[in-house]
């Protein structure tokens, strides 16, 4: 029987590649250890390096929804 090997961790670089930053609305930012504790109360097991990651990503989809909301085309 084969073991699986664990799933490699993505890397901050690979969010960061998507520098929409310079272009979109700025959000104010949640406390990591808050993060974690909203993440920890909805069934999400965290720890704190994997809340930020989690919530620079949601940071980012954030800005983008906003962006595209309020844009004319």
């Amino acid at each position: 029987m084969k073991k699986e090997k664990p799933a490699a961790k993505p890397k901050k670089a690979c969010i960061q590649q998507y520098n929409y930053r310079h272009q979109l609305v700025p959000i104010k930012k949640i406390p990591v250890k808050e993060a974690v504790e909203m993440l920890r109360s909805a069934g999400i097991d965290v720890q704190e390096e994997e809340a930020e990651e989690i919530m620079e990503f949601l940071y980012i989809l954030t800005q983008i929804t906003i962006k595209e909301f309020f844009s004319y085309h």
